[in-house]
């Protein structure tokens, strides 16, 4: 079932009615339960994992956002405003990815130190490395998105370099400069 299988209503509403979510809302929603089970599991553990994986969640929608942005470089809609917050957003990500970095690398090395074992060590590896992966995914997805604007990039500066050499191309021809000629190629240089 999906969002389309569900008509609205035709029957009329009373005065005073409403649709919609409002209407429903009876307060703070219940704890989730998963959300209550890793608060329990870090305190065990003694190793912060729901911090880290808000850290990564945090990751993800940053690189999301920093998707979006780079979808503009090379269009009309580039402003300088754009560029900024493209320089701004990379490197939120990369300070963020940095301290994703170290909080992995200090859990591993909690989780590889003697000691402590059964299920809640295999409990909190498995944990480690789903966190891992996690990161990891998204980390490439950063690494691809920096190619892609680095490409964009390249593009857009060679279109603008090829409509300013067209628009030299044209002016000297209507100037009826030859291409040896030493004005030519000093309107070449200057567009």
């Amino acid at each position: 079932m999906s969002f389309q299988d569900v008509k609205p209503s035709s029957a009329p509403r009373r005065p005073g009615e409403k649709r919609g979510l409002l209407q429903s809302y009876q307060g703070p929603p219940p704890p989730d339960s998963t959300l209550l089970e890793a608060q329990q599991q870090d305190s065990g553990t003694g190793m912060g994992y729901s911090a880290l994986s808000d850290d990564i969640l945090a990751y993800r929608r940053h690189v999301d956002m920093l998707q979006k942005l780079a979808a503009m470089v090379g269009t009309p809609q580039e402003t300088a405003a754009a560029q900024m917050q493209l320089r701004l957003q990379t490197d939120v990500v990369s300070e963020l990815g940095q301290k994703i970095e170290g909080r992995l690398l200090a859990s591993e090395r909690t989780l590889a130190s003697p000691g402590g074992g059964g299920s809640t060590a295999a409990q909190a590896r498995a944990t480690h490395a789903k966190l891992t992966r996690d990161y990891r995914r998204m980390e490439t997805v950063f690494k691809n998105t920096q190619l892609d604007i680095k490409r964009r990039k390249g593009l857009a500066e060679a279109r603008r370099r090829e409509a300013a050499e067209e628009v030299a191309r044209v002016l000297c021809e209507s100037m009826k400069l030859r291409p040896t000629d030493p004005e030519r190629q000093t309107w070449l240089r200057v567009l």
